[in-house]
Parts: C-alpha cells; sequence; structure tokens
C-alpha cells in the first residue's frame, strides 16, 4: 500500500514516485497509471491470509498431533506474487525527482505545505 499511496497523484496525491504502465488506466483520467502488479499482490495477500485460517482449522481437528496439511499453495501464490511485483512494478518505479524537489525545498524554507496548490488544506481555515 505504500507504494500505491507513494504514486498517488499528481494533483491530490503524493506523486513521489512514478509506477510502470501494466494496464491502460481510466477512460475519465487521462495518463492515470492503474497499480495492477501491487493490487495482484494484495488479493494474493488475502488468499494467503484465509489460507492461514483454513490451515488453522484443520490442524485444530487433527488427532495426536497427526496432521497431514500442508501450507503448500499459500507458499506457491506468494512466491509467484513476489516475482511478478517485482517484474511489473519494482524494477520500473523511477522517482518524480521534480516533485521530490519541491517538497524537499519546501521543507528547508519552512513553507506551510508541502505541495504548491491552490487546494485548501482539511481543518486550516482562515480566522
Amino acid at each position: 500500500n505504500d507504494l500505491r499511496l507513494l504514486s498517488s497523484g499528481p494533483h491530490t496525491g503524493l506523486a513521489e514516485i512514478h509506477l510502470p504502465a501494466v494496464m491502460p488506466g481510466s477512460s475519465i483520467m487521462p495518463g492515470k497509471i492503474n497499480p495492477s502488479a501491487l493490487e495482484m499482490g494484495n488479493q494474493v495477500c488475502f488468499k494467503v491470509l484465509g489460507n492461514d485460517t483454513a490451515m488453522s482449522r484443520a490442524v485444530q481437528a487433527g488427532q495426536l498431533e497427526l496432521n497431514v496439511m500442508m501450507a503448500l499453495e499459500s507458499t506457491q501464490l506468494m512466491t509467484q506474487a513476489m516475482k511478478v511485483i517485482r517484474k511489473h512494478c519494482i524494477d520500473g518505479i523511477t522517482a518524480n525527482v521534480e516533485k521530490c524537489r519541491r517538497r524537499r525545498a519546501c521543507r528547508t524554507a519552512g513553507c506551510k505545505e508541502a505541495h504548491s496548490t491552490s487546494a485548501p488544506v482539511a481543518g486550516r481555515g482562515k480566522n
């Protein structure tokens, strides 16, 4: 989720990194890059969590510590997911250098906001 958040934007998100385009984005948001590989990773994690619950129940049903249940499917799923995420996401991540420089300059100069937009900041109204 950190990579998805860091790539969110360009106007209302952090937009500090660019993810590689794996599949077409949105028809209503030109230029949008869907974090498809990362979303697949989340889905695999949820499947593995479900498998873990099923394994826990199966182990509870074992007699005399003789259990024949194995978590092989989860291991294979996670291995394949990590390979896909590395190939289709991690290897292609690039920094949004200009955005990062602007944020660093604002922080060292004492700017009130980390990015230059005219959008109001939640919780900071005029007194």
